[in-house]
């Protein structure tokens, strides 16, 4: 999960809770969370304390979905935690999300209206279908093969694609097969709203040992089936985990320069790997990241892009 500084703003913080308390967010299954770490234990922390402190916190950010987050939690303050309803984690070692995680068999519904966006899972199990065609009618160990996903996650997603009526579950035996409702660029323009850039931001690199396996991507990419020119830094894709993986070994070192870099890297929330065929990014994936790119030129050669593909 990648956490990041929160950006919603904390109002009317108490100013000993903005001292004890800094903030970051990041999303689990489709639902965005703001945590709230406590920056050094309280000599008096007491399950009244951390209650009154959750109260604030909540008020301070009405709408949040609140976790704390603890270096330390007795017994029996996660006791009277839980009893409370007060989500928290302890890194490395506990986590209670109350109301987020339902564990029953019975499931919670959806207005498609709340759900902005499809999550990670959900977008790289309908492009896989788009693409390939190979994900339907699979049981749910089958698509988290294909895809490269744990089967909780993959479940998830599929009660995600489910609940915007992009697809539905038909129960074969002991199991449950994903069907999608609609084909072909039907299909893809019905998701279309609810799919996002697989990218948050491109890194200068140099390449400063064994060269890590990449895919074009960006203009470079569209450029193979177009008019338009490669840029004079190749721009490739990596999976982010495989990216932050590369720099930690130093594979990877990026490059104060963005003109003195050997690659622009696009860090991407699923692996390439598993939509590409060849050595370039998957074609749906490449429109998410340039449809809201300014340049008319690149604009037109997407609208060709899109037109030749074979659905």
């Amino acid at each position: 999960m990648e956490l990041r500084p929160a950006g919603r703003a904390v109002q009317g913080l108490p100013v000993y809770l903005a001292h004890t308390y800094e903030f970051l967010e990041g999303r689990l299954l489709g639902q965005e969370l703001l945590f709230a770490l406590q920056r050094e234990r309280a000599d008096d922390q007491t399950p009244t304390r951390l209650k009154a402190d959750y109260g604030a916190l909540l008020k301070a950010a009405p709408g949040a979905f609140m976790v704390l987050v603890l270096d330390e939690l007795p017994s029996y303050l996660r006791r009277r935690l839980i009893e409370a309803g007060i989500p928290f984690v302890v890194p490395g070692k506990q986590i209670f999300l109350s109301s987020m995680l339902d564990l029953r068999e019975q499931r919670r519904t959806y207005d498609p209206q709340e759900i902005e966006h499809l999550g990670w899972a959900a977008q790289v199990v309908l492009l896989r279908h788009l693409l390939h065609g190979d994900v339907e009618n699979q049981n749910l160990a089958g698509v988290a093969s294909l895809v490269g996903y744990s089967a909780m996650v993959i479940s998830s997603g599929q009660r995600q694609l489910v609940n915007v009526d992009l697809a539905w579950l038909r129960r074969e035996g002991r199991s449950k097969q994903l069907v999608f409702a609609g084909l072909g660029r039907e299909l893809w323009e019905r998701a279309l709203p609810r799919l996002r850039r697989p990218w948050r931001k491109r890194y200068p690199v140099t390449v400063a040992s064994t060269r890590p396996q990449t895919w074009v991507a960006g203009t470079d990419a569209l450029a193979r089936g177009s008019l338009l020119t490669e840029g004079k830094i190749p721009t490739v894709a990596m999976a982010a985990a495989e990216f932050r993986r590369a720099i930690d070994e130093a594979t990877l070192v990026k490059s104060p320069a963005a003109d003195e870099a050997d690659w622009l890297v696009e860090s991407w929330q699923y692996n390439p790997a598993r939509l590409a065929t060849g050595d370039v990014v998957d074609p749906l994936s490449l429109y998410l990241c340039l449809r809201d790119d300014p340049d008319e030129r690149v604009q037109i050669a997407l609208g060709q892009h899109m037109k030749a593909l074979s659905w």
